[in-house]
């Protein structure tokens, strides 16, 4: 399948723009990465980052970003016929700098808007075939085989 690069204009939510091209294609997408600049940025941080021992029903470990930031890295797989945009934001997964170098990232709680153009580079597929890995039949199999052999 061809690769598809995205192009975002500036004030715009990539997470709703990237779920919103899926769906006319009515096909899952990956990101691959990205390039560009967004201004407002709600992640869930890693809890390495966050610290929280325990997460607390009801609580919001969300952090928002104000400001200029430059996206270092962002990835997301998700399948547009299973997925609500209320929902989709966990998917997304993205890294991104200030101005003063400092390097941030998390799951996306909320929406990216974009500062100037952003270019997402994306993949998609319409036909998945789903495979249960491992496979307990095939295991079960070779160890009966096994099991009978003259060795």
């Amino acid at each position: 399948m061809p690769i598809e690069l995205l192009e975002i204009a500036a004030g715009h939510d990539i997470i709703e723009c990237v779920v919103q091209f899926a769906q006319r294609h009515t096909s899952g997408l990956i990101v691959l990465s990205g390039t560009g600049r967004v201004n407002s940025v709600t992640i869930r941080p890693q809890l390495r980052v966050f610290r929280p021992t325990v997460r607390v029903p009801g609580v919001d470990h969300t952090i928002t970003y104000e400001g200029d930031f430059e996206i270092i890295s962002i990835t997301s797989t998700f399948f547009s016929a299973f997925a609500a945009l209320s929902s989709i934001h966990d998917c997304f997964k993205i890294s991104f700098t200030s101005v003063r170098s400092r390097v941030n990232g998390g799951t996306v709680a909320g929406p990216l808007i974009t500062s100037g153009t952003v270019i997402i580079v994306a993949d998609l597929f319409h036909s998945p075939i789903y495979d249960r890995v491992p496979n307990d039949r095939v295991r079960n199999e070779d160890e009966t085989s096994d099991s009978f052999s003259d060795g």
